[in-house]
């Protein structure tokens, strides 16, 4: 009978237990979210990109920016055409030519915090005459 009991019980702490588990991992992501959302309002380092137009000249502008705070190590990458700028100050910006690239062109963003030797990166996408966060 305190055989039966226990099975029963362990059954009905992993029925409860699954859902409580799931709960749990969902919670730490939306508060992993929010947590880099704060961070990024208090003064975490991050680059701006702004994609022109294609020129006459066959070359695709963009101005890279750094917002909130300096950063160092940029390094665009747009297919195999590599540029990088050593440091930014905040709000401080480069202009960078690349080839012409359609608009849906798939670049690497990465960067890095001198203050605290963080490391940064993202993807995006090349949208003509738009801002890229």
């Amino acid at each position: 009978m305190d055989y039966l009991l226990s099975i029963i019980a362990l059954i009905i702490a992993i029925v409860a237990g699954i859902p409580a588990l799931v709960l749990a991992i969902m919670n730490h992501i939306d508060t992993k979210k929010i947590r880099r959302e704060f961070d990024s309002s208090l003064g975490t380092p991050t680059v701006e990109i702004r994609w022109g137009s294609p020129t006459n000249s066959g070359s695709l502008p963009c101005r890279v920016t750094a917002k909130f705070n300096r950063v160092s190590s940029v390094r665009l990458k747009v297919k195999k055409e590599i540029r990088t700028i050593d440091t930014l100050s905040r709000e401080q910006g480069e202009d960078l030519e690349f080839p012409v690239f359609t608009e849906g062109t798939k670049f690497k963003l990465n960067y890095s915090d001198p203050v605290n030797n963080e490391k940064y990166g993202r993807e995006g996408i090349i949208r003509y005459e738009q801002v890229d966060f």
